[in-house]
C-alpha cells in the first residue's frame, strides 16, 4: 500500500519541518479521550500550511517559569507567538523580568463561571492540592466559581490555538483544561522519564496519558534499528550511573517565595491554595531535612552499602508520599508496596532491598516506613535499605519492583523482569519491548528541563504537535 505524505507546516522560520524523522506516514489517528473531565482532546487542523500557533502556558511556580524563560526565547527565535498565564506573584515577576508576555490572573469572589458546576466540584474533588491535604474540599468549591471566569475571561482574551498545562493535577490547571474552548488544542507537559527530554501529550501525563489508554499510538513512529537501540542503551547507561535525582535538589529547596504568594493570593493578586497549618509542617519538613546530609531515619544507621547487599535480591525503590503518582495514579502506597514486595521476595527466597526517594521530605511518612522495615525483620524477613545509587542498585537486581516510578522503566531498558503494583503507562511495554524502543527514541522531545540551554527549534516543534497525524495501514 502507498503511504501517502502528510503536509508540511512552516511553524518555523528556519524552515525546520512540522514531521520529524522516524514517523511513518498512512492512515489517520484520532486521539483518545482526557483523564479530566473536560472535552475529547482536540487538534487543530494542520492541513492549512498557513496557520501560524499561538501559544498559552499556564504558569503556577518560579522553577516552572525559569523553563518557560527559555521557552519564550525559542519561541522568540522561530517567530511563534506566545503568551505566558501565571498565577502566582513570584512567577509572574520572574517571567516579566526577562521580557516574556506574562498576565496574572487575579480573579473576584463576585465573578461566576458558566461551567457546570458538577465539573467544577469534580475538578476540586480530584486536584493534587485536596488530595495531600493542603486544603478542604469546601474552600476549593468556593474558588472554584470565580477562579474559572477568570480563566474563561484570559483565554477569551488571548485566543490561543495552544494551551500548555504543567502536569494537569493542579487545582488551577484542571480548571483551565475543563474550561478550554474545544478549538484549542491542550498539552500537557512534565519532565521527561529520561534525562534531557520532556513528555508531551493531549491528554495528561504518566497513567492519564493517551499511551496508557492506547500503547499501541506509538506505532505512529517507526522501531528504531537493533544497532541504533543498544548504541542507545549505551550511552544512557554510562551518563546514569553515579548520577542523582534532578528533582531532590529542588524539593528540599525552602522556595521562600511561597509564603508571599500565599499572602499575595489572599489579597486576590494569584492564586494559591493552600492551609497556613499545611504550609507550616511543608516548611518545617524541609528545614529539618537541609538541617541533616539525609532524612531523619531510624534505620540510618543500618543502610548498606552496595558491596554488602546479597547477590541476589528484589529491588523496591520507594515512591515521595505526597506525588501525584501515588496520589492519583495508585490505590497502593509505599507501606502496602512494601508488604508486597517481602511477601513476593520470602516466596522466592529472595532479600528485599529497599531504597526511600532522594526527594522525600515527610517525617511522618518516613518515620512509618522505618517502623514497618523494623516490624519486618522481626519476622526474619531478609529487608534491606540503602541509598546507593539507582542505576548500580538495577543493574544488581534480578527483580524489580515500583509502584509506577521510573525505575521500572529503567528496569525494563536493563532487560530486568518489572512488576507494576500502581497504574503506570509503560506497563504495556513489559511485553512489547517495540513500544519501548519507540518511546525512548522518538516519542520524548528534546529539552532538557535542568539545563540553561536554549530550546531546539525542533524541541520547539515536539512540543506544539507530539503526535504524528498520520500512521501506517
Amino acid at each position: 500500500m502507498l503511504l501517502c505524505r502528510e503536509p508540511e507546516i512552516d511553524y518555523f522560520r528556519n524552515g525546520t519541518k512540522s514531521r520529524t524523522a522516524g514517523v511513518v506516514s498512512g492512515k489517520h489517528h484520532h486521539t483518545s479521550q482526557s483523564a479530566i473531565p473536560h472535552r475529547p482532546p482536540n487538534d487543530i487542523d494542520f492541513g492549512q500550511p498557513t496557520m501560524k500557533p499561538r501559544l498559552l502556558f499556564l504558569a503556577d511556580n518560579v522553577e516552572r517559569a525559569r523553563f518557560f524563560v527559555r521557552v519564550h526565547r525559542a519561541c522568540q527565535e522561530s517567530g511563534i507567538d506566545v503568551r505566558f498565564l501565571a498565577y502566582r506573584k513570584s512567577s509572574h515577576g520572574l517571567l516579566r523580568s526577562h521580557g516574556a508576555p506574562v498576565e496574572l490572573l487575579s480573579w473576584r469572589r463576585s465573578e461566576r463561571s458558566n461551567t457546570a458546576p458538577d465539573r467544577l466540584d469534580q475538578c476540586a474533588a480530584e486536584s493534587l492540592e485536596y488530595l495531600r491535604g493542603d486544603v478542604t474540599l469546601e474552600s476549593l468549591r468556593r474558588l472554584a466559581g470565580p477562579v474559572c471566569a477568570a480563566i474563561e475571561s484570559q483565554l477569551h482574551r488571548m485566543n490561543p490555538t495552544h494551551l500548555f498545562l504543567w502536569n494537569g493535577s493542579q487545582f488551577v490547571e484542571r480548571l483551565a483544561a475543563a474550561v478550554c474552548p474545544p478549538s484549542v488544542a491542550t498539552r500537557y507537559m512534565e519532565i521527561g522519564n529520561i534525562p534531557g527530554k520532556l513528555f508531551i501529550d493531549d491528554s495528561g501525563v504518566n497513567a492519564a496519558s493517551s499511551i496508557r489508554r492506547n500503547p499501541d499510538r506509538l506505532r505512529l513512529y517507526t522501531d528504531c534499528e537493533a544497532a541504533e537501540y543498544e548504541s542507545w542503551k549505551s550511552a544512557y547507561w554510562d551518563r546514569k550511573l553515579g548520577v542523582g535525582v534532578p528533582q531532590a535538589k529542588s524539593a528540599i529547596r525552602m522556595q521562600w517565595e511561597r509564603p508571599r504568594d500565599w499572602i499575595n493570593a489572599i489579597a486576590g493578586r494569584g492564586i494559591y491554595p493552600i492551609q497556613p497549618n499545611a504550609m507550616f509542617g511543608r516548611f518545617s519538613d524541609k528545614w529539618h531535612r537541609l538541617r541533616k546530609a539525609k532524612p531523619s531515619s531510624a534505620a540510618d544507621d543500618t543502610m548498606s552499602k552496595l558491596k554488602d547487599l546479597p547477590s541476589t535480591f528484589r529491588f523496591l525503590p520507594l515512591q515521595v508520599s505526597c506525588d501525584t503518582q501515588l496520589l492519583l495514579h495508585s490505590d497502593v502506597n509505599n507501606q502496602a508496596a512494601i508488604e508486597r514486595a517481602a511477601e513476593q521476595s520470602n516466596h522466592d527466597g529472595l532479600a528485599l532491598v529497599i531504597k526511600p526517594h532522594p526527594a522525600e521530605t515527610n517525617r511522618s511518612a518516613i518515620q512509618a516506613v522505618d517502623r514497618q522495615i523494623t516490624r519486618l525483620r522481626s519476622r526474619r524477613l531478609k529487608v534491606y535499605q540503602t541509598r546507593e545509587d539507582t542505576a548500580g542498585l538495577i543493574q544488581r537486581a534480578c527483580h524489580v519492583c515500583t509502584i509506577n516510578s521510573t525505575v521500572g522503566l529503567e528496569a525494563l531498558i536493563a532487560g530486568k523482569p518489572v512488576s507494576v503494583y500502581g497504574r503506570a503507562f509503560f506497563e504495556s511495554f513489559i511485553d512489547r519491548p517495540d513500544l519501548l524502543r519507540r518511546y525512548l527514541t522518538r516519542f520524548l522531545a528534546d529539552a532538557d528541563y535542568f539545563a540553561d540551554q536554549s530550546i531546539t527549534p525542533m524541541g520547539l516543534e515536539r512540543m506544539i504537535d507530539p503526535w504524528p497525524q498520520r500512521q501506517a495501514a
